[in-house]
């Protein structure tokens, strides 16, 4: 009754997790669930069912998406090898025919709808043959392989078969290795493994919150910089925006940061998220926000 935005339409919300996507879209189905998000897979139908497509919203939302090189460990301690993996990466196939519309293809840190990011941005692009030359360079003219960790899920096998085969391409043996996440997050934090696929996603909207967290060699491990990046200038570069009030000024700064932070590739920067969600006819007041923490839930309510 006291809640400072006003009391809320419903007297309560039940959040349930549900790991297998085709379960949760059967009890959506069945009105069990009042919502859901929808997967690459899902989303096709779910748009073309008359039942159900008034009642899609769509955001694109502040989540980030790459894979992580340890900049410490061999073979990534190179940064040359770390840049040929971002060059054996096709990411605009991989949104076209994988991820779909639940994707956008990144080209740096910084995600679309905050200060700072670059539409014109070049970053990389998929060339396997300069992606072999990089590894000549650094002393694989035979090829490199290495272990990818993630989280166990349907949904990332079908995203890194496909970005298995074009490493391939470049001479890249790339292993999947399917983890609990908690257990996979453990292990970078005690700088445990050499690659790794996770996200990361805004908790205020300014790109300092994805340059300081995952860059800054103040936040080695469960800070964020899980990749052990270290960088002398980009640190100057992060303090320095941290001090600077002036919009402009901190603007230019972020992109000479996230230019060095492309150069020296200690992450694969593959998409920005786009979230897709369905709600049930009864549904009312239902929003999507692009920082999870800015949804309160307090203006939804169920029509009879």
């Amino acid at each position: 009754e006291n809640y400072h935005y006003g009391r809320p339409y419903l007297d309560g919300i039940v959040y349930r997790v549900i790991n297998d996507q085709a379960t949760l879209i059967a009890e959506f189905e069945a009105g069990t669930l009042h919502s859901v998000g929808l997967s690459a897979t899902d989303l096709p139908r779910f748009r073309s069912d008359p039942r159900y497509r008034d009642y899609i919203q769509t955001q694109n939302n502040f989540w980030l998406y790459f894979i992580g090189l340890n900049a410490t460990r061999p073979p990534f301690d190179d940064v040359r090898v770390r840049q040929a993996v971002s060059w054996a990466v096709d990411r605009e196939l991989l949104a076209e025919t994988v991820v779909k519309d639940t994707r956008i293809p990144a080209k740096g840190p910084i995600p679309p709808g905050l200060d700072g990011h670059r539409e014109d941005l070049v970053g990389y692009g998929y060339d396997p043959e300069k992606a072999r030359q990089l590894l000549a360079e650094a002393g694989y003219a035979n090829g490199l392989t290495f272990e990818v960790h993630m989280a166990n899920s349907d949904v990332n096998v079908q995203l890194f078969e496909p970005i298995q085969q074009m490493m391939a391409a470049a001479g890249i043996r790339m292993e999947i290795v399917l983890r609990d996440f908690s257990a996979m997050l453990a292990d970078t934090t005690r700088n445990a493994i050499d690659a790794f696929y996770a996200s990361w996603g805004a908790d205020y909207p300014d790109a300092e919150n994805y340059l300081y967290p995952l860059f800054h060699s103040d936040n080695f491990g469960a800070g964020g910089n899980r990749t052990s990046f270290s960088h002398p200038e980009v640190d100057r570069l992060i303090e320095l925006a941290q001090r600077t009030a002036d919009r402009d000024e901190r603007i230019a700064l972020y992109h000479q940061i996230e230019d060095l932070v492309l150069e020296q590739a200690p992450r694969v920067f593959l998409f920005y998220g786009q979230t897709w969600v369905v709600t049930r006819p009864e549904v009312r007041g239902y929003q999507l926000y692009r920082i999870f923490n800015a949804d309160k839930m307090t203006g939804i309510w169920l029509a009879e």
